[in-house]
């Protein structure tokens, strides 16, 4: 009994400080968004709008997207892995939500972290099925 206790303490602590990881990650890639909006503005021309950026790698393959969902409900940030699985998911949806979502590599939704439009928020991780195994509030 003590040994699953540990286990599923050591798993939560991995999961913990990946999402700390990524955290961090969304944290400093919006930080540099932020800071190179910040450089003198000479014409319009600097200026690029679009529905959709894509980033892919030396290989072609997908590894993030930057836009709306082909629902068109949600605009956000996706990346992928090497697989081209998306792994995380930072997105605004158009009722005022936002959230972070983090996928495994089979695609389930392991961690989400969401605030609706009125600043309530709520945290779900869920197990390699994709079923919440633990809420709050």
């Amino acid at each position: 009994m003590n040994d699953n206790v540990n286990e599923r303490l050591a798993r939560l602590e991995r999961e913990n400080r990946r999402m700390k990881m990524a955290g961090v990650l969304m944290l400093a890639l919006f930080a540099g968004v932020f800071l190179l909006g910040q450089a003198p503005r000479h014409s319009s021309s600097d200026i690029v709008t679009a529905r959709q950026f894509t980033m892919v790698d030396e290989d072609g393959k997908l590894r993030a997207t930057l836009g709306m969902s082909e629902s068109g409900v949600a605009g956000g940030l996706w990346l992928y892995d090497e697989s081209e699985n998306v792994r995380a998911n930072f997105y605004s949806l158009l009722d005022g939500t936002v959230g972070l979502s983090l996928f495994d590599n089979h695609g389930n939704p392991r961690a989400s972290l969401d605030m609706d439009a009125d600043g309530a928020s709520s945290l779900v991780l869920s197990d390699k099925d994709g079923k919440p195994i633990w809420t709050a509030p």
